[in-house]
């Protein structure tokens, strides 16, 4: 008796542990709380941070002068000239150098290069969203279609029972008898290969948004794509696409890089302040002095580093232009198949499902009654069920390009942060 109200009560502190830590998840998982959750959880963007620092840093600095140098010479120069030994501090000097207009491009430099890792991190936020809306949709469409062949499976074995019940029964062939077993046996394959897809989408879209392995998300049902907006519309919206605005930041951080290899050819003089220790007129006294130093360009002009410069500008270039081209045909592309696949799951559910339906209506009716063979109840039956599993895929599909279609449009559903 200790046992059993020991294990009782084992099991409800488990089961309210459970409710109290599943509670902080939404009731029901719609796309933008799990785009929301996979963000907050995404490991890349969490590391993409520490990149934003570093560039945030280097701005920062970009302003600074180059650091002084400070000199110190010991020597017992002194001590020799007065006749003593020892050693003592002869020489202090600070060499500054005089890099005027130097901080001023390296600053634009840095600005543009911060401001290329931030839409970068929009582009990778947008990444996370595609990813996430892909298994989202991915988990409905499975559980939906689970639940279709359940309802085949229930229906079927429902109606085989009320048949069994019916004096009708009797008059089945050994052969019609075998097909109704056969026809039930199919709904129950179905079902059990559905059940296998399901948990598979189940445990990515966990992975994705980082969900404990008990816990079972409820998601919104799988409904129709509504009309989209127009291709210009994604047109005007993929202009301000994150990945383009960051190469459009990296080609401007890449002409500054210019300038700042340029600034680098530059000579720029060195003003040192130096105060000396010696002995004059037989006594140790202190000098001070000034000196401006430049550097003479004989052998090292520095040019390679402008054509370096140069070289990677005119890269950062191309790779802006070709990925605008792409995107335009890929965004191209995916709006013309969406649409194709809203027509077509249009003209689905008009022209086959909705009169699949009724002939299945009016069939299983008529097999009941005895008024209609096997083989026309079997031929409804499956034309219903696999007209409505094509409906669901056309609707799926039609959703992934919807992703698709947001994703080379560069449009970002949340502006949550990681």
């Amino acid at each position: 008796m200790n046992n059993v109200l020991s294990r009782s009560i084992s099991l409800s502190a488990l089961w309210a542990f459970t409710t109290l830590s599943f509670a902080q998840y939404p009731a029901q998982w719609d796309l933008s709380n799990s785009i929301n959750q996979a963000i907050k959880q995404a490991p890349l963007l969490q590391a993409f941070k520490t990149e934003i620092n570093a560039r945030q840093s280097q701005l920062d600095e970009a302003g600074n002068w180059p650091n002084p140098r400070i000199e110190l010479a010991v020597d017992d120069v002194v001590s020799l000239e007065q006749g003593n030994s020892g050693y003592a501090l002869s020489e202090l000097s600070i060499t500054q150098p005089l890099a005027f207009g130097r901080a001023d491009s390296k600053k634009r430099q840095a600005n543009n290069a911060l401001s290329a890792a931030q839409h970068q991190q929009r582009f990778k936020i947008l990444d996370v969203e595609k990813n996430t809306a892909h298994a989202f949709y991915s988990l409905q469409y499975q559980t939906n279609l689970l639940t279709l062949f359940k309802q085949r499976y229930d229906s079927l074995r429902q109606l085989l029972i009320r048949k069994k019940k019916s004096p009708l029964i009797r008059y089945f062939t050994k052969t019609e008898r075998k097909r109704l077993d056969i026809l039930r046996e199919e709904a129950h394959q179905a079902v059990a290969a559905a059940e296998g897809e399901h948990r598979e989408a189940i445990t990515q879209f966990r992975t994705l948004l980082a969900l404990p392995e008990t816990y079972n998300p409820t998601l919104a049902a799988l409904i129709p794509v509504a009309m989209p907006q127009s291709l210009e519309t994604f047109i005007t919206s993929m202009n301000q696409h994150p990945l383009l605005m960051s190469l459009q930041q990296s080609k401007m951080a890449a002409e500054a890089g210019i300038e700042v290899a340029r600034d680098d050819r530059r000579i720029y003089p060195e003003l040192k302040l130096s105060s000396t220790r010696d002995v004059f007129a037989g006594r140790e006294q202190t000098s001070t002095g000034v000196a401006l130093m430049i550097e003479m360009p004989l052998w090292n002009r520095g040019n390679s580093k402008v054509t370096r410069a140069r070289a990677e500008f005119h890269q950062s270039q191309a790779d802006l232009n070709k990925k605008r081209r792409d995107l335009n045909s890929q965004l191209r592309k995916s709006h013309l198949h969406m649409q194709h696949l809203l027509e077509q799951a249009d003209h689905y559910s008009e022209r086959i499902l909705t009169p699949a339906r009724e002939i299945l209506e009016l069939s299983s009716r008529g097999f009941r009654s005895g008024e209609i063979d096997l083989l026309n109840f079997i031929d409804a039956h499956n034309t219903f069920y696999d007209a409505k599993s094509n409906y669901l895929r056309l609707v799926y599909e039609g959703w992934l390009e919807t992703a698709d279609v947001r994703y080379n449009a560069g449009q970002i559903l949340t502006e949550a942060t990681p």
